[in-house]
């Protein structure tokens, strides 16, 4: 089934509505700020609101990717930037199990991070980024990336290389990184994996300095039973560095064989393990050339080359890279040897209960990050017409992959993008972008390349698409310079989209539609930022959305190096925002040429983020709103049971919410008395009970409220003189007196519960009632004091 026609009277449609969101939220918060709203007012205003919403929804669900686009502004609802955050979740990942990619030129190291018995490992890689992937026991590894410290990812620019250790003794691995600077950052463990920031390390009283690149390791090779620290540098050597027993570090010299230093290639990896089982630890280094080197330890501490390590007979070489560990994958009683490669791989190689290691395959991971290669571009359309977005990312090749959309939100890897029957190539560095330009119903592909064109796929409805031709403008093939980067907008307002296309030069070029589909340049040619052209310095990506929630239309520009530059939009006027895009209240850094797509796929709050770029996978930024819901309760209930009655029965709704709000989406509303939605039809017995009511919303976010429940038990008049109060004459007319009650509080109320007339604290010896004017049944007295409350029948005839 095609989508309705994404033209100019859906447009219209949408700006109506959209007008009227947003004119009725201002009425609602201006009555809540001046105080003078009644309830029954507001309950109208927000439920109108609420339906509005509802008809933009479904409109945005209807016309796709491109409207939606244009409507991030509905998705924030009315949110400022103190009201949400971003998240950053690391790599986009698989929800099934995919080999490992780490990135490249991985660095590995293994131990058990959450304290559940089995061996994790963490990686880091060179362009910065870090990985934990933990073990279920089985040896079944779920990725979650990246590796955080005091909540936020660690961020210690190239080639960070994790390792782990129990330093201070406390039971638990602490995590040391070496840094590109040469230090190595801490973060101290809190027993569970969770991590929080403490001084990098100290050696000879001083900040410990390795140079360029720092490779640690810990081990006990002295048997002095603490833990030294053997440091592998950029140049080839491996630093050591003695512990007192105390956790205070000084510097030994370099790892020797035979009183030299041992030089080993650059990027030397050190670990230590007791592989021969003679009782000591031998040393395990891989480096730039590929190969694992051994030395064997002489039961002292010192160290002899041997043989290279080997696998089925031959020398593992992983490549022009290797990053040496130990872990028992198989979990058959034996340690089997990991090693990291250039290209972010994990090989396996499997010890046969002997010490006879052979290959297997490459380690694999759930929640594995898509691996793109060298160039990710992302963008979002529903192009097989099920009712969700899916995601397509452009390469450095020229290729488009397809990753489908569950409807959940969870994405696998499809095939890439066909074109009049092949696959689709539209030139190296392949940035797409989809749009509705010809307004035929379908989204057409627009994707930039590297030489500066934009080469046009026409859809035929049905997601199968056309040989590709350039785009033009005046009768001429658009040219951007380099890396097209093409983003559509309406930011006129005349009903079309016009183009904007960003390129190395750091500048966005103007295209305007004629309404037909045919742009020419714009008289401003280059867009125009706080009264100049926008210049990113190099390599633009535009991206148009509306970040700070009041209706129009902002940008969102990445550039050459990761960062995402934010331009607000004042009428027209756009100016730089006083910070870059960021989340964890950290700017965003993919490391190069960040290219942005915003996409609500969870169907949470606002909208996501997604960034990719130059040899990195597509991050994902998730929205947190961080507004709570509102929620009103009914007033506190009070019951007096029947004679016959052993409980009381909730009749419908009437102890549920009166009313519950938020400006996004409710999750759930629950009390803690049944756990339910709802009371009715529960049976209360006599007793007094505070419920709680709590509402929940998408992101977490919850508020409470309180109703007090009392159900009184039946008691007879009779019960009322074992106090000594006297109630007479019983029935009555509806003039009746209450004697004897003195220093006590006294309520009458209907056969409901309904408060009609109270004493408080009497003093009178003697009390003359009067209900003639009610209507006859039966009502109750409740008197009270410091000590007992008693409830008595009293019928009027």
């Amino acid at each position: 089934m095609k989508k309705p026609l994404l033209s100019f009277r859906i447009a219209q449609s949408w700006n109506r509505l959209l007008r009227k969101f947003f004119s009725l939220f201002r009425r609602i918060e201006g009555l809540k700020a001046s105080g003078v709203e009644t309830s029954i007012e507001l309950n109208q205003m927000q439920r109108k609101l609420q339906s509005i919403y509802n008809r933009l929804s479904k409109l945005q669900r209807s016309v796709g990717v491109k409207i939606a686009g244009s409507a991030i502004a509905l998705m924030l609802m009315s949110a400022n930037l103190s009201a949400q955050t971003y998240v950053n979740e690391g790599p986009l990942s698989s929800n099934y199990s995919l080999p490992i990619s780490v990135g490249l030129l991985s660095a590995i190291s293994t131990g058990d991070i959450d304290g559940d018995g089995d061996i994790d490992i963490v990686a880091g890689e060179y362009f910065g980024n870090t990985a934990i992937y933990y073990n279920d026991g089985t040896g079944i590894f779920t990725s979650n990336s990246p590796i955080k410290i005091d909540g936020i990812p660690v961020s210690t620019g190239y080639m960070p290389s994790p390792t782990l250790a129990d330093v201070d003794e406390d039971g638990d691995l602490d995590l040391y990184i070496g840094t590109l600077a040469g230090t190595i950052k801490v973060g101290i463990n809190d027993g569970t994996g969770v991590f929080t920031s403490a001084p990098d390390m100290l050696a000879d009283g001083v900040l410990l300095d390795v140079g360029t690149l720092a490779f640690p390791e810990f081990a006990d090779v002295d048997d002095d039973g603490d833990l030294d620290l053997y440091v592998g540098e950029q140049t080839g050597l491996i630093k050591v560095f003695l512990n007192n027993g105390s956790g205070v570090f000084t510097s030994a010299g370099n790892m020797q064989d035979g009183g030299i230093d041992i030089n080993f290639a650059p990027l030397p990896q050190p670990v230590f393990y007791d592989f021969d089982n003679d009782g000591d630890l031998d040393l395990f280094v891989g480096d730039q050339s590929g190969l694992i080197k051994v030395y064997s330890n002489n039961g002292t501490g010192a160290f002899t080359a041997s043989a290279n390590l080997q696998s089925s007979g031959v020398d593992i070489d992983p490549g022009t890279y290797s990053s040496p560990a130990f872990i028992d994958v198989d979990d058959d009683g034996d340690m089997d040897f990991l090693s990291g490669d250039y290209y972010g791989k994990i090989h396996v190689y499997l010890n046969n209960g002997s010490g006879v290691l052979s290959d297997a395959s490459n380690l694999e991971a759930f929640e594995t990050p898509f691996a793109f290669g060298q160039f990710s571009a992302p963008a979002f359309a529903d192009i097989d017409n099920d009712g969700d977005l899916d995601l397509f990312v452009g390469k450095y090749e020229g290729t488009i992959a397809t990753l489908n959309n569950n409807g959940n939100g969870d994405f696998a890897l499809g095939a890439n993008l066909m074109a009049a029957g092949i696959e689709l190539d539209a030139g190296s560095f392949a940035v797409p972008e989809f749009a509705d330009i010809d307004e035929d119903g379908d989204m057409d592909l627009y994707v930039g390349n590297f030489s500066g064109n934009i080469v046009v796929f026409e859809n035929n409805g049905s997601g199968v698409f056309s040989a590709g031709v350039n785009l033009q403008a005046g009768g001429i093939d658009i040219d951007a310079g380099s890396i097209a980067c093409p983003e559509f907008a309406d930011l006129d307002a005349d009903g079309d989209f016009d183009l904007y296309v960003g390129n190395n030069s750091g500048t966005i070029l103007v295209f305007e539609n004629d309404g037909t589909g045919s742009f020419t340049a714009a008289s401003t040619p280059l867009f125009e930022a706080d009264g100049a052209t926008l210049d990113v310095f190099a390599y633009s990506s535009p991206l148009f959305c509306d970040i700070d929630g009041d209706s129009d239309l902002d940008l969102l520009v990445g550039e050459y190096y990761g960062k995402i530059q934010v331009y607000i939009n004042n009428s027209g006027v756009f100016n730089a925002s006083s910070t870059n895009f960021q989340a964890d209240g950290q700017d965003v850094d993919i490391y190069l040429l960040a290219i942005p797509a915003i996409a609500n796929i969870d169907g949470g709050c606002g909208p996501d983020l997604y960034v990719g770029g130059y040899m990195t996978p597509v991050y994902f930024y998730s929205y947190k709103d961080t507004i709570a819901p509102t929620i009103t309760c009914p007033a506190n209930f009070t019951y007096n049971l029947l004679q016959y009655q052993s409980n009381y029965t909730v009749s419908g709704s009437s102890l549920d919410p009166i009313y519950t709000s938020d400006n996004c989406n409710i999750e759930s509303v629950l009390n803690n008395f049944n756990g339910s939605s709802t009371l009715a039809g529960v049976d209360f017995p006599a007793g007094a009970e505070m419920v709680t009511w709590t509402v929940t919303d998408i992101d977490g976010n919850t508020t409470s409220c309180n109703v007090d429940i009392t159900i009184n038990v039946f008691n007879a008049i009779e019960d009322l003189e074992t106090m000594g109060i006297l109630v007479y004459p019983n029935p009555s007319s509806g003039i009746f007196s209450i004697e004897n009650a003195q220093n006590c509080n006294i309520l009458i109320s209907d056969a409901f519960g309904k408060s009609i007339l109270s004493f408080a604290n009497v003093q009178d010896a003697k009390i003359d009632v009067d209900l003639t004017n009610r209507p006859a049944g039966i009502y109750f007295i409740t008197v009270s004091n410091e000590t007992i409350v008693k409830t008595a029948k009293i019928v009027i005839d």
